[in-house]
């Protein structure tokens, strides 16, 4: 690729970007729709069509995005009709006809017609024809690419058929319905194999459109392989179909059963358990990335059905996960929608709060899907969740698309069993190599052609070395590892050996792991033998220190047309803002664009109401008298070019009616109805869609997205949990379709994050990426609320609802009525007016969203140039690596640049336990070596769905195929894992080839359990297992692990060394909550499926399983039972009912043969025993409960254990820990210094405790003090006192007090205060100078007895006294404090209580204040207050405590007893009470109360009609009530009042067609023409005519009208001779003699005649300025 491509000229990207703007505005402003919608009216035949689509320049892109126009969907009708005829005719027509399929204007008018029949089914009169006009226009293009056809919106037809069967039943249209059935049939038997490159990789709509219980493919044909030699394409498009089939299976089961039953019922969970259902998005914002654009949604918990809601722990949950797919759609499935989940947000308090979980998606495919996504949001909206990695998924299915030629094509396509030598030996054969992986590199030169290796120090066992001269020298090499042989170290071996003697030419070498977590592992072993920069790891999911260095982020600039590139999604912003919040206006250029018809009877019906020619309306009076009818207004002469009186405006906007009021459906906008209250009455609302992992797992990366490690675990948690399923409905021989999941590892979704940056924008760029990416953790989820963004107006709006979509039967009624030539759009009323203008202004939001989409088609073909230019400088990069390592998700991911490295190796690992698709896709055809590395007696690769795996034998991995057919292989033999006698078991399925190495019989098998009796124990007992919908659990047979794993972790184990293994996922799930609970969570807590490839030191297996029908289930697996069996390095606990297995298991199965060996060496047991650390005694241990009643470790023996230092011998009950002196509680035996023996315990300090007596040398007073103590720091405790003179008191204290004893006497005063009370002051202190602190007793003003809370000497605390105030509503009461009250009438009312009580009692009262209020009134106001006074209660009506705050109880008017919502002191809110009335027509109808007066006023009885005709014939009205009664149409003989009689219905009057033979009245007896019943046909008899002026003509006897044709010689009124240019009979022409005219001014002016008035003055119209002072 040169220097050009990678530099990207900017000035071509301009260029070529401008050239394609400029074509597609051309596309646009073409008058091609204009055409089509005159083909359909003017009905052009196939030549006028054919001419002019050949003749039209750039069709293809015009035809694509065609502008909206009225009776668009009809021009198409008739075109496709008009074409299809003639399709084999004409060859020409195949091409226009797959232009029009593939057009997204057609595609837009099919969804909104569907939408529209689908709103307004009942209000459409002519329903079975619209519907059958839908069908017959795909029925027509059926012929033309049967392909692309399943590929447009076909889909939306069939499920408009179904909702019209299901909710529709009335309606009658077998014969219709039976033709979209068959037409469907046709679709689906059309699906052949070899259909593969044609076929989408993501879902498309109309393959869930099913049949009842059918689930067929629509595209390709998955069928078995016929042979053993397969060719190229056969094999590809199996291995396409199964992929495709595996994740799209379930979804299509499930769609297809929710679009019959619907979402309001129970739902069966055998057709939703794969799926999760969410309802109610809201659009919270909407962005775009340089990829595309992404929606920011919330959504609730589905429950529509009545079922319970899930307690869901978001931060652990893995639904709603990233990578998963979904399907957005309405209660009735109509449309269907598919994208990702690009993030969620994690944050439970939100959730808690609110209720909704958030997340952003992206639509699957290249389309915005802005119309159908916008137009879903205001209804009834359902979210389906597929967990499945969908981007994988498609990445596999593109990548075999793609591939034109296999490597090894004998061995995989035509099952040969020879290999040859790798090709590039050619170039160099001689290997140096070292089979020591030391740092240091000394190889020995080997032929690889040559058999024999010399002998070369090594630690590798025989098989392994066999394992490696494989590897080196065959092109396909099989390396089966049985656990623990050192698979992963052979691997590592043989990358290196080839790393050092491989060509440059030749690498880098690709190494593909099964997950995240093995690949680290491979690279970080890799790391110590080849530098790291030498090394890339694909994706961003690596969780190892190591390896942040080898994670491959191409950092390299690139030139890119920036400017446009941003200037496309800025416009596109732009038109996204404008479509959501519906800024449209309609405007005259707007009905010439939309309904040019109607824009032209407009103009013309004007002129012709009006008398006007052309000349007098030019395009700007057009455009005002357009605006005047578009605003309801009347047009004015001033609009008009000349002048003239508008007489024709009078009946302007004057019509009745034409449309009716359209009756939209709710069946896709509707809520919850009722439901079986008691189906989930035993659900449980515990969720257990959790990851299993530990809590350092949680952590999130980099970009704020969960760690894909987790999503891999996850997913393979789904498989298990379909697994079981399955296996317990195949056990049952169920008819149902089954599943068994298998998600991908995990996905390099953060693959690669470039730095993108432009010469001349590198700031530009990456701010606006950097406003583009979401990140939860960072930014809130609620915008700031600062004002009302787009998004909250768009929801407050409900999603503009009212403005989507418009009155489909009004306007097709309005169109008819415009086709009669008589009928006046101008005298349409503005409810018709206002349907036109809603109609024209969707049209005109219709047309934006095309735009939207041709200008988003252009963003993502940029997108893709952008994504190029990247890849193609990566693959530079990356062809300078040695090594580099992807999981087999992101090889897939990456395969464009994999398949244009120079890599000849490929070296798989865990190759086993990967689909033989998932490698064929990632198989590049550079490839010269594939080594794969695997054991298929461990875990097989799965599939989603259990049937196809069964039915295809997809779980057959490509690497046990190859091993089927004798393709050269090594399985290794020799195991350094495990115990011997844990590998007796695993040596039943591999045969005794399967050695223990030397070092397991030195060292391993020599460790034994620290508190347990024995390494390996097979617990034996009887309890049930708990079934559950998805999983099975066995609660009692958990908490005893449960209890076993806290046993080991106090007698010393660390959490890290303790595996438990379940084969059900529900047994993990409460396995781990359970360690969650008491802080063990570094305890590993598994699926089986999920520990492949891992180890620890304890492992302890559940295999849940117990049950009284005798159905083994999931636990038989063989594969599993091998993996679970041979995780263990020193302990393995397996517990389980194996009475229960081996009686439910098959003679000669597995687990018979495990049972037996087990009971053979006594390891079957019902009990562990535990063992005491000190004594070696032994306990058992046989139910959960008993693992505790001892301290664990220990026995029921004393410890007898001897005390460091001491000697003593412990006489506790047994008990772990050490036996140091200062624990020892034995009484102390040593002999102090002062001669005293010790007192006190072992364990405590020595010192003595005995007393003896000392004189204190500072009082010399004699003392009992202990023996050692100094007596000068002893306190003397002597009693001691004095007696004081002047009060006769007495005071004792203590000698050592004497120092510091206040001379004082200091007993209580009791002295008589002022107050009353006693003085409580000291004896020694004056009374009077201090303040009484007694409680205070004092009165208060008000008279109330309340407490008051402060001193006697303070000021007295406001009365608190409750008062019981009566309301004036005479039933409820409320509690106010005295205070309150005082402050309501001095702080809020401003109001004194003598004010109010003279007005309420009307007398003046002489009031004496204190503290600015009289209080005496102040008791008679609150008096009234508990009395309920109206009067007073008045004045504090404006305090809102006063008006009643209680539910209102008050009796209604109407007499009704219906509980009113609002309080007491409000107006009750309406009766809701359900009332009959009887009408005038005699019919009973219920309604509402409080619509009795609406429904007097406007109700129309809309019952069958019973009146009776005032003929009295016996026809009955076929309509209903309100509705006129059509005429009677019974036939009779009329007597006409021309004496004639006539035979006609009831209701015609007809007119007498004889022939007429009346009298004229003109008196001539000229023969009159018309019939009977018509006026008289005009005389023709000639007759001579005067006329007033004098004048005479020959006339005709009927042409009255005619006036005088002579020349008029009439005399002017203003005198002057001036020729009149009128007939006789009309008023003069203007007088054109000009005369001097006197100005106000005094100047004098020439003027014409006829501008003066009869009183000589200028009229009005024709004033001018003094052409000499300009006044």
């Amino acid at each position: 690729m040169s220097d050009d491509y990678y530099l990207y000229s900017e000035k071509e990207s301009q260029s070529k970007s401008k050239s394609e703007s400029q074509s597609e505005s051309q596309d646009y402003d073409d008058e091609l729709q204009l055409w089509i919608n005159d083909c359909y009216i003017n009905k052009y035949d196939i030549i006028e069509i054919l001419d002019k689509l050949e003749q039209t320049k750039n069709l293809k892109n015009k035809v694509k995005y065609l502008s909206p126009i009225h009776q668009q969907f009809d021009s198409y009708y008739y075109l496709i009709e008009t074409l299809a005829f003639d399709f084999v005719k004409y060859e020409e027509v195949f091409q226009y006809l797959l232009m029009i399929l593939k057009s997204q204007s057609f595609e837009n008018q099919i969804s909104e017609r569907c939408h529209l029949l689908i709103t307004q089914t009942t209000s459409i009169d002519n329903l079975e024809n619209e519907i059958q006009k839908l069908f017959q226009i795909f029925y027509y293009l059926k012929d033309i690419d049967m392909n692309t056809l399943k590929l447009s919106n076909i889909s939306q037809i069939f499920t408009l058929q179904k909702i019209i069967e299901i909710n529709y039943s009335d309606y009658q249209f077998n014969e219709l319905f039976e033709e979209f059935d068959q037409f469907l049939e046709n679709i689906q038997e059309s699906a052949k194999m070899y259909q593969y490159k044609q076929t989408p990789a993501y879902p498309i709509p109309l393959e869930f459109i099913q049949f009842k219980n059918q689930n067929k493919q629509i595209f390709g044909q998955l069928q078995q392989f016929e042979s053993l030699d397969v060719p190229l394409e056969r094999y590809l498009d199996y291995h396409f179909n199964i992929l495709r089939e595996d994740y799209i299976y379930d979804m299509r089961k499930s769609i297809s059963y929710l679009s019959e039953k619907g979402f309001y019922q129970h739902i069966d969970k055998n057709y939703t358990n794969n799926i999760g259902l969410y309802q109610n998005i809201k659009l919270e914002s909407q962005e775009m990335d340089n990829n595309g654009i992404l929606w920011k949604i919330s959504l609730e918990q589905f429950n529509l059905d009545g079922r319970k809601q899930k307690n869901i722990d978001w931060f652990r949950s893995k639904k709603l996960n990233r990578g998963s797919l979904i399907c957005i759609t309405n209660v009735e499935c109509h449309p269907l929608l598919f994208g990702v989940i690009t993030d969620r947000s994690n944050k439970q308090n939100h959730y808690n709060e609110f209720k909704r979980i958030h997340l952003v998606f992206k639509f699957l495919g290249n389309k915005s899907y802005i119309m159908e996504f916008l137009n879903l949001l205001y209804q009834k909206t359902i979210v389906i969740e597929n967990q499945i990695l969908i981007e994988s998924q498609i990445e596999y299915l593109e990548s075999i698309k793609m591939i034109q030629s296999l490597p090894f094509e004998n061995v995989l396509l035509k099952n040969m069993n020879y290999v040859s030598y790798p090709k590039y030996l050619k170039n160099k054969n001689v290997f140096q190599i070292d089979l020591d992986l030391k740092p240091l590199y000394q190889g020995v030169g080997i032929n690889l052609w040559i058999q024999n290796w010399p002998y070369m120090n090594s630690t590798l066992d025989d098989s392994q070395l066999k394992a490696i001269k494989l590897i080196l020298s065959q092109e396909v090499a099989l390396i089966q590892g049985p656990p623990g042989t050192g698979k992963t170290y052979c691997g590592i071996l043989a990358v290196r050996i080839l790393y050092e003697n491989l060509l440059s030419s030749d690498m880098p070498i690709i190494v593909v792991c099964y997950t995240n977590h093995a690949l680290d592992q491979f690279l970080e072993h890799i790391l110590k033998y080849i530098p790291i920069e030498q090394i890339a790891r694909l994706g961003g999911r690596s969780k190892s220190p190591q390896l942040q260095q080898c994670l491959f982020q191409c950092k390299q600039k690139i030139r890119f047309n920036w400017n446009y590139f941003y200037g496309l999604k800025s416009e596109l912003r732009k038109l996204f803002n404008k479509l959501i919040s519906y800024e449209y206006s309609l405007q005259v250029k707007d009905i010439r664009q939309y309904w040019p018809q109607l824009y032209d009877k407009l103009i013309e019906k004007f002129l012709d109401d009006n008398d006007l020619n052309n000349s007098q309306v030019d395009s700007l009076a057009e455009d005002s008298i357009l605006d005047c009818w578009i605003k309801g207004k009347l047009p004015n002469d001033s609009m008009l070019c000349t002048q003239t009186n508008l007489f024709g405006i009078n009946n302007y906007y004057t019509r009745e009616d034409i449309t009716d009021q359209v009756f939209t459906n709710t069946i896709i906008e509707r809520d919850k109805i009722e439901f079986d209250e008691d189906y989930y009455e035993n659900e449980s609302n515990e969720d257990i869609d959790e990851f299993l992992d530990s809590e350092h797992e949680y952590e999130q990366d980099d970009y704020g997205y969960r760690d894909q490690e987790l999503q891999f675990e996850e997913r393979q948690n789904d498989v298990i949990l379909q697994n079981e399923q399955e296996q317990e409905l195949n056990e049952q021989d169920q008819n149902e379709q089954n599943q068994n999941e298998q998600d991908q590892n995990e996905q390099d979704q953060n693959d690669q994050q470039h730095i993108v940056q432009s010469s001349q924008e590198v700031s530009e760029s990456s701010d606006e990426q950097s406003q583009e990416q979401f990140n939860y953790e960072s930014s809130q989820w609620q915008p700031q609320q600062q004002e009302l963004n787009e998004f909250d107006i768009f929801n407050s709006n409900h999603q503009n609802q009212d403005n989507l979509h418009y009155n489909f039967q009004g306007i097709e009624k309005i169109q008819q009525y415009l086709q009669n030539e008589n009928l006046n759009p101008w005298e349409l009323n503005n409810n018709d007016r206002d349907e036109i203008i809603k109609y024209l202004e969707y049209l005109k939001y219709q047309e934006d969203c095309l735009i939207f989409q041709q200008k988003y088609k252009e963003f993502k073909q940029m997108s893709k140039t952008l994504k190029d230019l990247y890849e193609e400088k990566d693959i530079l990069f990356l062809n300078q690596y040695k090594i580099i390592g992807a999981t087999v998700n992101g090889a897939a991911k990456h395969i464009n640049k994999l398949k244009k490295l120079n890599s000849k190796v490929l070296v798989i690992e865990e190759a086993a336990e990967v689909l033989e698709s998932h490698i064929v896709a990632i198989l590049t055809k550079n490839i010269q070596h594939l080594i794969l590395i695997g054991d298929h007696l461990q875990l097989r690769p799965q599939l989603k769905c259990y049937e196809l795996e069964q039915t295809y034998e997809a779980n057959i991995s490509l690497f046990e195929r190859l091993y089927k057919n004798n393709i050269p292989s090594v399985t290794l033999s020799s195991q350094r894992r495990m115990k011997t006698k844990f590998a007796d078991f695993i040596r039943i399925i591999y045969g005794n080839q399967y050695l223990d190495h030397e070092n397991i019989y030195h060292n391993r098998n020599n460790m034994e359990i620290i508190g347990l009796s024995q390494d390996l124990v097979f617990f034996n007992h009887n309890w049930l297992e708990k079934d559950d919908s998805k999983s099975k659990e066995n609660p009692k047979e958990a908490e005893m692990i449960f209890q076993m794993v806290q046993y080991l972790v106090k007698v010393g184990y660390q959490e890290s060394q303790i595996s438990v293994l379940s084969l059900y996922l529900r047994q993990a799930q409460v396995l781990k909550r359970k360690f969650m609970t008491k802080h063990l969570s570094q305890v590993k807590v598994q699926t089986v499926d999920n520990y492949q490839g891992e180890e620890n030191d304890i492992v302890i297996i559940s295999l849940v399983r117990n049950n009284n029908i005798n159905k083994l289930g999931f636990i038989k697996v063989e594969n599993r039972i091998n993996v679970a069996l041979s995780r263990a390095r020193l302990g393995l606990y397996v517990f389980g009912c194996f009475d229960f297995i081996k009686k439910a298991s098959n003679t000669g199965s597995l687990w018979r043969k495990i049972i037996a060996l087990a009971q053979n060496k006594n390891y079957l047991q019902d009990f562990i025993t535990l063992k005491c650390l000190t004594h070696n005694t032994l306990r058992k241990v046989e139910k959960s409960n008993e693992w505790f009643k001892l301290d664990a470790g220990c026995c029921q023996m004393t410890c007898n254990e001897q005390f460091d230092e001491c000697n003593h011998i412990c006489q506790s009950q047994c008990h772990l820990g050490n036996h140091t002196r200062d624990k020892c509680p034995e009484e102390c035996e040593r002999t102090l210094n002062c001669g005293h023996k010790c007192n006190l315990k072992c364990k405590d300090q020595c010192i003595c405790t005995e007393k003896i007596k000392t004189i204190l040398p500072d009082c010399n007073h004699e003392s009992l003090i202990l023996c050692g103590k100094d007596p000068s720091k002893e306190y003397c405790l002597k009693d001691l006192e004095i007696y004081f003179q002047e009060c006769n008191h007495t005071v004792f204290y203590k000698c050592y007090e004497r120092k510091n004893f206040i001379y004082k006497c200091q007993h209580t005063c009791q002295k008589q205060l002022q107050c009353g009370h006693s003085c409580s002051k000291k004896c020694w202190q004056i009374c009077y100078s201090y303040p009484c602190e007694d409680e205070c007793i004092k009165a208060r003003p008000c008279g109330h007895s309340a407490k008051c809370q402060n001193m006697c000497s303070e000021e007295c605390t406001p009365c608190d006294q409750k008062i019981l105030i009566k309301l004036d509503c005479g039933k409820h009461e409320i509690v106010k404090k005295c205070i309150q009250i005082q402050n309501y009438l001095i702080q809020d009312l401003k109001i004194s209580p003598c004010q109010i009580r003279s007005i309420v009692e009307q007398k003046d009262y002489n009031c004496e204040f204190q503290d600015s209020i009289c209080y005496s009134c102040l008791s008679q106001i609150i008096k009234k207050l508990t009395e309920g006074c109206q009067d007073v209660l008045k004045y504090f009506k404006q305090i809102k405590e006063f008006n009643c705050q209680q539910p209102c109880l008050k009796s209604r008017e109407c007499g009704h007893i219906f509980q009113c919502q609002n309080l007491c002191s409000e107006i009750c809110t309406p009766c809701e009470k359900m009332v009959v009335k009887t009408l005038e027509c005699g019919h009973e109808y219920q309604f509402l109360c409080k619509d009795k007066l609406d429904y007097q006023q406007n109700f129309k009885c809309k019952k069958q009609c019973i009146r009776e005709y005032q003929c009295n014939h016996q026809q009955k009205c076929d309509r209903l009530c309100f509705e006129k009664c059509p005429p009677c149409k019974e036939k009779v003989v009329k007597q006409l009042e021309c004496g004639h009689s006539i035979k006609t219905q009831c209701f015609q009057n007809k007119k007498c067609q004889k022939v007429c033979k009346k009298q004229r009245q003109c008196g001539h007896n000229t023969p009159c023409y018309n019939q009977c019943g018509d006026e008289c046909s005009p005389c023709p008899q000639k007759i001579q005519k005067t006329f007033e002026c004098g004048h005479q003509m020959n006339i005709q006897c009927f042409q009255t009208f005619i006036g005088c044709q002579n020349p008029c010689e009439k005399i002017r009124s203003c005198g002057h001779y001036f020729k009149c240019l009128n007939y006789c009979s009309q008023p003069c022409s203007p007088c054109q003699i000009e005369v001097l005219h006197k100005l106000s001014c005094n100047h004098q002016n020439l003027i014409k005649c006829y501008t003066l008035d009869n009183e000589g003055h200028i009229k009005q119209e024709y004033q001018q300025k003094c052409e000499v002072c300009q006044l």
